[in-house]
């Protein structure tokens, strides 16, 4: 994967996802980097605001969402070059079923 300057590249997993979402960046610079987290969902509503500072080359962050109910979900990661990603995620409720 090429990566120009300027441009960062996050991957979010797992997807679907229960109450914790890793995101892993690539910085390919020597400084750090801010990502503003907004997590919408299906009607377009804010459910979620977050920011996370990522160091200069591969790190994984998480995120918990143990607030956000089942359903389907906009993530948007708004950097301060004014670059956004965007990810389509589905939350899915899962229990451990005890015998």
């Amino acid at each position: 994967m090429t990566r120009s300057k300027g441009h960062y590249k996050i991957k979010i997993s797992p997807n679907p996802f229960n109450d914790i979402l890793l995101i892993k960046n690539s910085i390919p610079f020597s400084k750090s980097v801010k990502c503003f987290i907004e997590i919408l969902n299906a009607s377009g509503k804010v459910v979620e605001k977050n920011s996370i500072e990522f160091s200069a080359g591969e790190e994984v962050k998480f995120i918990d969402t143990k607030n956000i109910s089942a359903g389907f979900y906009i993530f948007k990661c708004h950097f301060e070059n004014e670059q956004t990603q965007t990810f389509k995620m589905i939350k899915i409720y899962y229990r451990k079923c005890l015998l």
